[in-house]
């Protein structure tokens, strides 16, 4: 399987479609920095794998190369953008093509595939490892040679060769290995839990032994604790209950005791000065009581004097209309009775003794309205003195009834005195010091069902501790098994891979021969170490360390050894074809004869090398000296820019086949 044509539009720096043929056999690419060498190169990886592995996970500014694939110069807009890569084998040609939308139709991957390894020796992902392997870059060159540890050497190494399933049993076994190791410890957790646990109960234990009570000292505890509670013996358990209530209401006694002893003076003055104002109150009540029965004593006639004035008020203005009227008609002005003059006035003078009448009785009606409205101004204000005096004895009695509750409790007369209640204080705290103790020998009477539970409690405890250790003694052999399965596991594959590496290390010294990067260590040797842990060690002479001695061009020279010897490794690989891009940087005239004569060598041998060069005289050189055996077997490639500052094909010709026969 090798590559016919390469075809890009609006990829990288190619705006216009661009179409690249290439030579089964050798093809040389030159052009300036810039042109879009690399991006041929760029090309295939895309359209194989979908990603460009050169830039790694590398980001700027948020961004990465996925939003570099395609064209974003400035000018109009490519007319299309994809890139396609056909190959060219046994069963034909097979072209991928990828675009911003779509990726490649998975038959023909999957086609292309099959076509370019053996699947049964292949690793994972095997078009990726083929593009590692086989595209050599400069930078790979300068990153991946004798640069690398020896480690990360030896797996490259292994993962260019393929190493079949091995490496996923390694894999599984390490997963075993950790599982295992994680059980482990968890058993060992569980094992210190257990084991404080068990002394933990090991040391209630010897608290409840250390603290038991004779028997004779809880019935004297019992007996001193129901005397003071001022009932009869029972059970432990019962006396304990009630003891504890009477304690924490005796100390509730004690307080409140306490506080009016302290008080003492303020409550004895509340209760002196409520006598006074008690016998205050009983005369103010009694003033009270005669005024209103003073004022219970006077008719209510305020609705009667009330009508008598108004009475008397409509007869004066009768009167003063009458003296102003006269007789009218010979007659009286209001009723038309006939009169005279005389009698007129007679009438008249009886009407005003009338009135006078009642006017006497009008004032004696008001005089006595007055009467009743100052005897209900004293009834209030008799009200108000009392209702006052009460609001101002209420703290008076509040103290004094405080004072004869909190005696009360204390079984003392309300008439005692401080010096009775400080008596009384020192008893009953002798009683709560008692009481107390008592308590306290008595909470020892179940010592012995509490030494039987924590005897239980131990036993329960040192068997899971028991029980733990079973567990993590089997966790601890898994552990052992599991880890040593996951050694042999890298010991299988490290023995598998040296049985391969028999044939691929001459291959590197082989290489390393024919290029030659030094003049005077002209031999190197690889060396394989490690049981478990591989590595991948390069000398020269004496066991000197090339890395410390090369000059970088000597270096780059050795590490192109090693990535060819890698790619032609590659067993489980169909694809004939290398491509190298500027593989010559930092490498002199000479070495580059050289990796000419090792490229000759490959191109005869069948495969297809793509190589990129900057120089035109280098791609002249590479020209004349590789191999043309046939017509359209080799092809020179000349890259640059358009009219419009973008990548193109400048020019492509044929080389010319090798003379049969030279005079």
């Amino acid at each position: 399987m090798k590559i016919a044509e390469i075809a890009v539009s609006g990829f990288r720096g190619f705006r216009a479609e661009t179409r690249i043929s290439l030579a089964p056999g050798f093809n040389v690419v030159d052009g300036r920095n810039g042109v879009g060498k690399s991006t041929i190169f760029d090309a295939v990886e895309f359209a194989l794998t979908g990603q460009l592995t050169k830039y790694g996970d590398s980001k700027a500014a948020g961004e990465t190369v996925a939003d570099y694939l395609w064209w974003k110069g400035d000018g109009p807009s490519p007319s299309s953008r994809f890139v396609e890569v056909t190959f060219v084998g046994a069963t034909g040609p097979l072209t991928v093509r990828r675009t911003p939308i779509d990726d490649p139709d998975p038959a023909i991957l999957t086609a292309v595939e099959t076509a370019m390894i053996f699947a049964d020796a292949a690793p994972p992902s095997p078009l990726k490892q083929l593009c590692a392997s086989s595209i050599i870059r400069d930078e790979l060159i300068a990153a991946l040679s004798l640069d690398l540890s020896e480690t990360d050497r030896y797996a490259l190494l292994r993962q260019a060769i393929g190493a079949g399933d091995a490496e996923t049993w390694t894999e599984r076994g390490q997963a075993v290995s950790r599982a295992a190791k994680r059980r482990s410890e968890e058993a060992k957790a569980e094992v210190t839990a257990a084991t404080t646990s068990v002394a933990d109960a090991q040391r209630r234990i010897d608290e409840i032994r250390a603290a038991l009570t004779p028997d004779d000292a809880i019935a004297a505890a019992s007996l001193r604790l129901s005397d003071i509670m001022g009932g009869s013996p029972g059970l432990p358990d019962e006396l304990s209950a009630n003891g504890r209530e009477f304690v924490v209401g005796l100390e509730r006694e004690l307080r409140e005791a306490q506080t009016l002893f302290d008080r003492w003076n303020d409550v004895a003055a509340a209760t002196a000065g409520l006598r006074h104002a008690e016998a205050d109150l009983a005369e103010r009540s009694a003033a009270l009581d005669q005024a209103r029965a003073e004022r219970e004593a006077l008719p209510d006639e305020e609705g009667a004097a009330s009508a008598l004035a108004d009475l008397v008020h409509d007869l004066h203005r009768l009167h003063q209309a009458g003296d102003g009227i006269e007789l009218l008609e010979g007659g009286c002005p209001l009723c038309a009775a006939p009169h005279d003059h005389a009698s007129l006035a007679i009438g008249k003078d009886r009407a005003r003794q009338i009135m006078n009448r009642l006017d006497a009785a009008a004032a004696e009606a008001a005089r006595r309205r007055q009467a009743i409205g100052a005897a209900d101004a004293a009834i209030a204000a008799r009200r108000g003195d009392l209702d006052r005096l009460d609001a101002e004895h209420v703290e008076w009695r509040r103290l004094d009834e405080w004072k004869r509750r909190t005696l009360g409790a204390l079984r003392a007369g309300a008439t005692s005195t401080s010096e009775e209640l400080a008596s009384i204080l020192d008893a009953r705290r002798g009683d709560l010091d008692g009481a107390r103790h008592a308590l306290r020998i008595l909470a020892t009477a179940n010592q012995d069902a509490q030494l039987e539970r924590a005897v239980a409690a131990f036993e329960d405890t040192r068997q899971r501790l028991q029980r733990a250790q079973d567990r993590a003694a089997k966790a601890r052999r898994v552990e052992v098994a599991t880890g040593a399965l996951h050694d042999a596991s890298r010991r299988a594959a490290g023995e598998t891979m040296d049985l391969r590496l028999q044939r691929v290390l001459p291959l590197m010294a082989e290489l390393y021969g024919r290029l030659r990067p030094h003049p005077f260590w002209q031999d190197i040797e690889y060396s394989v170490r490690g049981d478990v842990r591989r590595f991948l060690s390069l000398q020269v002479g004496e066991g000197l360390n090339p890395q410390f001695l090369f000059s970088s061009g000597q270096r780059r020279a050795t590490g192109l050894a090693f990535l060819l010897s890698i790619h032609l490794s590659l067993a489980w690989s169909r694809w004939r074809t290398i491509l190298l891009d500027d593989p010559v940087q930092h490498v002199d005239d000479f070495r580059t004869v050289n990796l000419a004569e090792v490229l000759a060598q490959l191109v005869t041998s069948g495969r297809q090398v793509i190589v990129a060069v900057e120089d035109a005289a280098l791609a002249d050189l590479l020209c004349r000296r590789m191999p043309v055996m046939a017509p359209g077997a080799a092809s020179r490639l000349t890259l640059g820019l358009d009219n419009e500052g973008t990548s193109a094909l400048v020019k492509r010709r044929d080389l010319s086949p090798l003379k049969r026969r030279v005079i």
